[in-house]
């Protein structure tokens, strides 16, 4: 099979400073049925090629090499594992380079999730909390963020698990104006604990038509050399997928994200995404805590063409004491669905918020 062209998502958790960073890469099942180079005995390898887009990063490609392999006799029941390896650059010279995967154990019974990388993220800093993204003209910020994380996961009962893990994270910034960082350091080292609970019914992990996913991942990072901020928080994600008529699905997303007071600015929730908030820029509303709400319906109209179009909302708030209805932000768009081949769907997507708006291009459903 030849490498493909095609819109490529730059991964998510590479163009978040947040959450549960283990929980955004794409999962190995949707590759279990292409045709793979093999190189290696009894690893089936494909390359890819590609191009992405956001209002944040602007245009870049893509190139990443999945690598999947069976840690026990092949059957569709049993889910290859897989090693990806890719890198990314854009315009406006952000770049990351890294791996990710899952080990499957056992028909499922465990798994391992890991992931490493290394990025360079220049992009326009307002402070932290509501009234600096309203109130400030922005300054130019550059990150630079090393992270690597594993966990292992048990299967309590059919579709759950419970799993621990660990995941260390090195980010520093270097602001125009370090007036913007308010106190805080430039640089954060942490080394965080966490829990995770997973309940997962979704009928497909990139295309959901019918299902519920829930994910809970408390975690704690204690105080270190370059860390005088210990915190702990707790982050919440909940999808439901209902099928409604023939083509059309009701895709619901909730993602609330509660932390102490003692965040870090690196680790700080930010509104703004390729999945959630699409059009606003990635980082101008940051603060301690972060709830956001969607949905989203989607309808196939012929052929390789779908169309989807959604609403939305998101609020960021220092504590809960400091939660303001009047902060909430809301969002709405819509875009296509492109059937690029019979395993790959290209996303386009137009987002609209208050005073902003933007194209935000990528693989698979934004959720």
């Amino acid at each position: 099979m030849k490498p493909t062209l095609f819109l490529l998502l730059l991964i998510p958790v590479l163009s978040r400073a947040q959450g549960d960073e283990l929980a955004a890469w794409p999962r190995s099942d949707i590759y279990s049925e292409r045709q793979y180079y093999t190189v290696v005995r009894n690893v089936h390898s494909l390359p890819q090629l590609g191009l992405s887009y956001d209002n944040t990063m602007s245009l870049g490609a893509g190139l990443s090499l999945i690598n999947i392999y069976y840690t026990q006799p092949r059957s569709p029941y049993i889910s290859p594992s897989d090693i990806t390896l890719f890198g990314t650059y854009t315009l406006t010279g952000y770049y990351t380079a890294g791996v990710h995967g899952t080990n499957f154990f056992r028909s499922d019974l465990y798994r391992l999730d890991f992931a490493g990388y290394m990025q360079y993220l220049p992009f326009d800093f307002w402070g932290t909390g509501y009234h600096d993204a309203v109130s400030r003209d922005p300054t130019r910020m550059r990150l630079t963020k090393y992270f690597g994380g594993a966990d292992f996961a048990v299967r309590l009962a059919p579709f759950t698990y419970l799993g621990a893990g660990l995941r260390y994270t090195v980010a520093s910034g270097r602001p125009d104006d370090i007036s913007y960082l308010g106190g805080q350091q430039q640089r954060y080292d942490c080394l965080a604990a966490s829990l995770t609970f997973t309940y997962e019914t979704r009928n497909d992990f990139s295309y959901s038509t019918r299902g519920i996913y829930v994910r809970l991942n408390p975690r704690f990072c204690p105080r270190m050399s370059r860390n005088d901020l210990p915190w702990w928080g707790v982050e919440l994600t909940s999808d439901y997928y209902l099928p409604l008529w023939r083509g059309a699905t009701l895709a619901l997303d909730g993602h609330a994200e509660l932390n102490d007071g003692n965040l870090p600015w690196t680790m700080m929730p930010s509104v703004g995404s390729l999945s959630r908030m699409r059009g606003y820029y990635l980082g101008q509303y940051r603060d301690n805590s972060i709830v956001e709400m969607q949905a989203e319906l989607r309808q196939h109209v012929v052929s390789l063409l779908s169309v989807a179009g959604w609403v939305g909302a998101a609020n960021v708030f220092p504590s809960l004491r400091g939660f303001d209805l009047g902060h909430t932000l809301p969002s709405y768009g819509g875009g296509i669905r492109l059937q690029a081949d019979r395993y790959t769907r290209v996303r386009i997507d137009a987002g609209f918020g208050r005073k902003t708006w933007g194209i935000v291009a990528g693989l698979h459903e934004a959720f």
